[in-house]
């Protein structure tokens, strides 16, 4: 361990005589914190001064004593990977730490694990950038957000999970304000009993992207003259999926929204003279109970290639129809085969695309991720089913098949591999982190996602 001064002393007493190794209330010089002296213990709420970098090893774990956590004014880097994590706990007897506060400092998490934080994060200012992380359990009250982000420089939160307690306080799972920067990409975000994504106080630069967002009040808000850009997000069994008020501006292309109360909202509730701008593009609107869209006065709503089974859409080649997914009971909102949605969209989208047009959703269609067309697919040899998926992926072949299938991630590691020898077989998931992967057999890939 690579500590100078006092440091050094504090740390080695507390190792001779019990079991954790108990951090400093300050920390002043350069610290690497390597995992032969995990656990380590948070008994008072440590300073990492201005100036100052703390890093602990990957595989270190630090448990904290009720309502404790690090404030930071330098550097706190906790870089694990991916079979190698750094976890947060509570210490025994304790029910919740937290938050890690910090002002003008830098939170780096990468390949880290937070369990029963009250409140995650309190940041003002500085750089907040968060990786290949699950954070669980969070508890709260009224405003006490999950990560809770002021005038910020870049915000970057992908590849994640956050989950929380749907009935605990009116909290959001990320709400930033102010933030000069901000990437909110590829995500899974659960069981919030307020927002999922809530953007604030003229922040611009903000890309939100890419998420499974479900069991929250607002998907996705946006307020206070904020300009934000939201593309290919799932939002369903929710309160509303995406709002823009008081003088924000959101736009919003290739989205689903399913099987919520509203759909869009380009105002704050029953405020009056509330009203933002919404542009929405390419999006499915499904299955809502109560309406699809809803306006103020001073609001500005433009539709267009958009699809809706609840309301006749205004606006420019809207559709009324049903989107046909895949399986709503599995949560899989691919599309059919036999989809309205596909082809129907904008013939000027310029971004990736299959088919003759880009397809509306947040997915486009694939035959793989058809189950009505997974047997007769001749393009490739397997199918899956559903996805996303939780516990278990089932696969489906057109043939009997003697192979090995590989479970690949984004950055091109194998996860699993397991031997196929039945045309019908199911594979054990559950041991493998949220976020995107790839399943490979012989010579064809398919992309799924563990939630």
């Amino acid at each position: 361990m690579k500590i100078l001064g006092l440091i050094i002393i504090s740390l080695f007493i507390s190792k001779v005589f019990i079991a954790q190794t108990i951090l400093p209330t300050t920390f002043d010089s350069d610290t690497f914190l390597d995992v032969s002296d995990s656990p380590y213990l948070v008994t008072s709420n440590p300073i990492i001064n201005s100036g100052v970098t703390v890093q602990f090893e990957k595989g270190c774990t630090i448990m904290f004593d009720q309502g404790k956590a690090f404030n930071v004014s330098g550097t706190l880097k906790l870089i694990g990977e991916e079979n190698d994590s750094i976890t947060l706990i509570t210490n025994t007897g304790a029910t919740y730490w937290g938050p890690i506060t910090t002002n003008s400092g830098n939170l780096i998490f990468d390949y880290t694990v937070l369990q029963n934080p009250r409140k995650i994060i309190s940041a003002s200012h500085g750089v907040v950038n968060i990786n290949n992380s699950r954070i669980s359990a969070v508890i709260g009250t009224i405003g006490e957000d999950g990560i809770a982000i002021h005038y910020a420089d870049t915000v970057i939160i992908t590849n994640s999970t956050l989950e929380s307690n749907p009935d605990g306080g009116k909290i959001d799972a990320i709400d930033a304000d102010g933030i000069g920067y901000g990437n909110i990409s590829n995500n899974i975000i659960r069981h919030w009993p307020d927002d999922g994504v809530d953007i604030g106080s003229s922040s611009h630069n903000v890309s939100i992207n890419n998420n499974i967002i479900y069991d929250v009040d607002f998907g996705i808000s946006v307020g206070e003259s904020s300009t934000v850009y939201a593309e290919r997000n799932i939002i369903h069994d929710s309160y509303a999926g995406i709002q823009s008020h008081d003088g924000a501006t959101l736009t919003a292309d290739h989205n689903t929204i399913f099987r919520t109360v509203r759909s869009l909202q380009p105002h704050h509730g029953t405020s009056s003279n509330s009203g933002g701008t919404l542009i929405v593009t390419n999006t499915i609107m499904n299955s809502a109970s109560y309406l699809d869209y809803s306006t103020q006065s001073n609001s500005v709503l433009t539709m267009s290639y958009c699809l809706s089974n609840k309301d006749t859409l205004p606006g420019n080649n809207n559709l009324f129809d049903d989107a046909l997914f895949v399986d709503t009971l599995t949560n899989n909102f691919h599309l059919t085969e036999n989809s309205p949605a596909i082809d129907s969209g904008d013939p000027n989208y310029s971004g990736s695309f299959n088919g003759l047009f880009t397809d509306i959703g947040a997915y486009e269609y694939d035959s793989a991720n058809s189950i009505i067309n997974i047997i007769s697919n001749k393009n490739k040899s397997f199918g899956i089913y559903p996805n996303p998926a939780t516990n278990n992926l089932h696969l489906i072949f057109n043939e009997k098949t003697s192979k090995n299938a590989q479970i690949i991630d984004v950055t091109g590691r194998i996860q699993k591999s397991i031997k196929i020898d039945n045309s019908n077989s199911t594979i054990n998931i559950s041991d493998i982190k949220s976020g995107i992967y790839f399943i490979r057999v012989g010579v064809d890939t398919i992309k799924f996602i563990k939630k």
